[in-house]
């Protein structure tokens, strides 16, 4: 989905704290882009289909779950703030074509279990953007606003990449980098579960 973008498109942070009818204009973007993600998602699923291929629809529903299920760990760790402006990020990247994909998060707590993720790997470390104070207070809106946005001018910068993003709970770290020359994959990200770099590339190196 391509659109001209509003005065605020390219800070996220001020896009999300925007006063007044801003709020209903960016909860619309946000809106839309969701809407438009869900719809391409299940034109996929339903290509499969046609092509009387139903376990490719089944992967491609699965991998979509999936996605929704990380995203919506990290977002329940974050505070509401940080929340709302990766939302309005990620419809800024829809609007721009560019895809985004999370990595199986870690979360904190000893007894924590992000769904999907499988067994964790040793704890090679990944390269990437990083916020460096543990807990809920390194999700400080500021901070992911500044990670968030250098992942999408890189992306911007090198088009048919696709963002990867792995929120580590445990140190408080976004990490985030580049991937892939098929827009279209939708399952690199989510069998890199986030244990080892794996075949990374591209990736942000500067810490927060």
């Amino acid at each position: 989905m391509t659109g001209r973008e509003a005065p605020n498109a390219g800070d996220p942070q001020r896009a999300a704290g925007a006063p007044g009818g801003g709020h209903a204009q960016h909860l619309v973007r946000v809106v839309r882009a969701r809407r438009h993600a869900a719809v391409n998602r299940l034109q996929i699923a339903l290509g499969w289909l046609q092509l009387g291929r139903p376990e490719r629809a089944t992967a491609a529903l699965a991998e979509w779950c999936r996605q929704l299920e990380w995203e919506g760990v990290v977002l329940r760790q974050w505070p509401v703030e940080t929340a709302a402006l990766y939302l309005t990020w990620r419809a800024l990247c829809e609007e721009a074509g560019i895809e985004v994909a999370w990595r199986a998060p870690q979360v904190q707590g000893p007894r924590a279990v992000v769904p999907g993720a499988g067994p964790r790997r040793p704890a090679a470390q990944p390269a990437g953007q990083a916020l460096t104070s543990p807990g809920r207070a390194a999700a400080a809106p500021g901070r992911v606003a500044a990670e968030l946005e250098a992942a999408r001018q890189a992306a911007l910068a090198a088009p048919g990449r696709r963002i990867w993003l792995h929120w580590d709970g445990l140190e408080g770290r976004l990490r985030w980098g580049l991937e892939g020359g098929d827009a279209g994959a939708a399952t690199a990200a989510g069998q890199e579960a986030a244990g080892g770099p794996g075949g990374l590339e591209d990736a942000g190196s500067t810490a927060g």
